[in-house]
């Protein structure tokens, strides 16, 4: 189950491939409705959502205007990812090897928010 989700975060949804998150209305105790639109992000929203993360890859970072250099790894303005055996491992601001293990695009995005406060551009 997915956990750390915020509004703008991109998801596979079941029957519909990737989906971003739109709305996350509380139910009741720690139920939560969660509101999503899917590719190509028309105003259509799944009202009963089965989403799962998005694995990060090579071709993703990509998308989310990582470039690839061989001495270090996928870099943006912010940060330095590199794969590890455990998954990804996100160097963020490159000060004094401040490192996290990631494995999904929704911790990366949300990575990215809580500290430089903007999100990430995704291009799926």
């Amino acid at each position: 189950m997915i956990q750390e989700l915020r509004i703008g975060n991109y998801l596979n949804e079941k029957s519909n491939g990737i989906a971003r998150v739109v709305s996350i209305t509380e139910q009741g105790k720690n139920e939560f409705k969660i509101g999503v639109i899917v590719k190509p992000f028309n105003n259509y929203t799944l009202s009963n959502p089965i989403l799962s993360p998005i694995e990060i890859s090579e071709e993703l970072l990509l998308k989310c205007g990582f470039e690839y250099f061989k001495e270090a790894g996928y870099c943006d303005k912010n940060n330095i990812i590199y794969q590890t055996n455990d998954g990804w491992e996100l160097l963020i601001n490159c000060i004094d090897r401040c490192s996290v293990n990631i494995k999904y695009l929704h911790e990366l995005q949300n990575i990215n928010y809580a500290i430089f406060k903007e999100e990430l551009k995704v291009n799926l």
